[in-house]
């Protein structure tokens, strides 16, 4: 049989015959379930699929009702457990089909073949017969999959014209962009790629009106002006280029023709609430006007602040600077299930990306061959979650025409970037919006008290937002009472805070694995034992009391958690910790004490050691007296002679 998606709903068998589906409901149970094909989709979760948030009571019945109507068309569903699943092969399903022309064409895009990528391109978008389920109204998590499968075909549409820049085919991307635009008049991309077919038939004129009219429609429905790279542009027009501005037959370079520079970026986010300064500001620096060096771009923050994200947006946002290619490497620096890349792994992933067949096995003579290779080449390379400045050192162009953005938790210290952002945890009035559009208005009102206190509760923390995000949108309308509740319990805050991929607490716990790894185990220790004992926010002096040690010692010990983001420096001698952190921290040091059957040494446990608050604390309180910690300090578990080893004082 034969499923598709890609247009109207339809079936057919193998001999072409198509298979009537006419009812609205059992089209939107099959969506429902080919969508996630091979997978079991719970009774409740195809109800809400159906129904949404307020189905009929009869919603079970008829479900059960429909899948024995459907087994008469066809035998594929299977009644597993509390739920249901069709079996489909891959080649069955346009859209499984659709996805994988769509990764091998960028594959041999990344390779540099660009033929065989336009014919992948071309057989993918082949495959569309109109806007993805176009007669079957999904709602829940299946309009975002909606949405998900058009965004692809969009993509794809420009990722195959740009090939067809890269061949020559002018006339050709000119013809097709006509339609594509008038569906997104807004997406610059699209119209970058008109004025670049334009300049390169050599109809520059025609060119500066297309920007003129995409920057007309920017300014009037959204108040803002064209991105950087469509500006840029527009300058190299105005100034005809000889590479943009050619006459009309001259053909493209050799190197254009051979093949297309990797573009490994990996998805944008749409939106950044609340960090339009921060993408403003690591644009500008990515692509300054008469860069000496090359520029470089380090972001740093605590765990699941969002560093990674802006990065990702900035970088599409200057790609178009980076005609040459636009490299992406995750590192692994503080990673909860994979050791950091050595630097030979990612010299290696590097040139290859620009063809090289063998890499030196020198470290050093490896990075002098990515120098050479970059020498000459605008490329924008993104380092992702960089351990150490030894690391990254090694991975850096010096062609001023490349750029470089890092991300790290770790503060880089003797990395001299052109510019170091820390970023903060989002304000509140950004986090609520972030929370509203990540689960809907129709679940989530922008004025509720709900919405304002769930994103209290997660500290405004990016990461904990889309957790807690990720748990509403799979669920029916009135959950979020039931979650607010659960997350104003500090007890279980943490456990709540866990969706799809990384937990809050697997990040802040890969953090201190990697201080551990680096020779700071005594850091980390530090740091549960303050979560045990002091409040969000804590002073020297009392951190030397608890620790049992000077003031001077107890500074070099936290030395290493301010640059790994984990504390903050809030003024001369005080301290703070975000209380995800700081809940972390403390119940890593509940569980030293049990694994240590409560004692140290066989020493009593503390007696004043600040009690878990109930689930209606507003806060994490309950400090003990400071006589008390300086009594029981030098008692706890590891803090035994040599914990604290004196370290050179590093100023700050």
């Amino acid at each position: 049989m034969e499923f598709k998606l890609l247009g109207p709903f339809e079936i057919t068998e193998d001999n072409g015959r198509p298979v009537p589906v006419n009812r609205l409901k059992h089209r939107q149970l099959l969506a429902a379930l080919l969508l996630r094909a091979n997978t079991v989709v719970s009774f409740d979760q195809l109800i809400n699929d159906i129904w949404g948030e307020e189905p009929p009571r009869s919603a079970k019945g008829n479900l059960k009702t429909y899948v024995s109507q459907l087994r008469q068309l066809l035998d594929r569903i299977d009644t597993v457990g509390d739920g249901y699943q069709i079996r489909v092969e891959p080649h069955e399903l346009d859209s499984v089909v659709f996805d994988a022309a769509l990764r091998q064409g960028l594959r041999a895009i990344e390779q540099e073949r660009a033929d065989e990528a336009g014919r992948l391109l071309q057989e993918a978008l082949d495959l569309w017969r109109g806007n993805a389920l176009q007669d079957t109204p999904l709602g829940g998590d299946l309009a975002h999959m909606h949405t998900h499968l058009d965004e692809q075909r969009l993509s794809c549409h420009e990722e195959l014209m740009d090939v067809r820049l890269a061949q020559g085919r002018h006339t050709e991307v000119l013809r097709h962009l006509g339609s594509v635009i008038g569906a997104h008049p807004l997406r610059e991309r699209l119209w970058s790629l008109r004025m670049t077919a334009l300049s390169r038939e050599g109809r520059c004129a025609e060119a500066l009106s297309a920007y003129q009219s995409i920057r007309t429609r920017l300014i009037d429905e959204l108040g803002v002006e064209p991105s950087p790279p469509l500006q840029r542009l527009h300058s190299q027009i105005l100034a005809r280029s000889p590479e943009l501005c050619a006459t009309p037959g001259r053909q493209p370079s050799p190197r254009t023709i051979r093949g297309f520079p990797p573009q490994q970026l990996p998805i944008d986010v749409p939106v950044l609430y609340g960090r339009e300064r921060e993408v403003e500001l690591v644009s500008a620096h990515l692509v300054p006007d008469r860069p000496s060096n090359p520029p470089i771009v380090f972001i740093e923050g605590c765990p699941g602040v969002g560093k990674s994200a802006l990065a990702v947006h900035a970088a599409h946002r200057v790609a178009d600077a980076f005609p040459d290619g636009r490299l992406y490497v995750n590192l692994h620096g503080a990673s909860a299930h994979a050791a950091p890349l050595s630097v030979h792994v990612v010299l290696t992933r590097l040139l290859r990306a620009f063809g090289a067949d063998s890499v030196p096995a020198d470290v050093e003579e490896a990075s002098t061959r990515l120098r050479t290779v970059l020498c000459g080449k605008r490329v924008l390379i993104l380092l992702d979650d960089a351990a150490s400045t030894d690391q990254v050192l090694p991975l850096l162009p010096s062609d001023p025409s490349c750029a470089v953005l890092i991300t790290g938790r770790q503060n880089l210290v003797s990395l001299r970037p052109s510019l170091r952002m820390r970023l903060p945890v989002l304000a509140p009035g950004p986090a609520v919006s972030m929370l509203i559009r990540a689960v809907g208005e129709d679940r989530l009102a922008p004025g509720s008290s709900t919405a304002r206190r769930l994103a209290q509760l997660t500290g405004y923390l990016p990461a904990a937002l889309h957790a807690v995000a990720d748990r509403l949108v799979a669920r029916p309308r009135w959950y979020a009472d039931r979650l607010l509740p659960q997350l104003t319990d500090v007890r279980c805050r943490l456990d709540t805070l866990h969706a799809d991929g990384l937990s809050v607490t697997e990040r802040i716990g890969a953090s201190l694995t990697a201080l551990r790894r680096g020779g700071q185990a005594t850091a980390a220790e530090a740091l549960c034992l303050v979560g045990g004992f002091l409040d969000t926010t804590f002073t020297l002096k009392e951190a030397a009391e608890l620790l049992g040690t000077s003031a001077e010692d107890v500074d070099r010990t936290l030395e290493p958690l301010l640059d790994a983001n984990l504390i903050d420096c809030t003024g001369p001698g005080r301290f703070g910790m975000h209380e995800l952190v700081h809940l972390y921290a403390r119940g890593q040091y509940a569980r030293s004490l049990t694994a240590a059957g409560g004692t140290a040494r066989g020493e009593r446990p503390p007696v004043q050691q600040a009690p878990l608050p109930g689930p209606d604390a507003p806060c994490l309180g309950g400090r003990p007296a400071s006589g008390t910690l300086a009594s029981h300090g030098a008692r706890q578990p590891g803090l035994r002679a040599g914990f604290l080893t004196p370290r050179p004082s590093h100023s700050r």
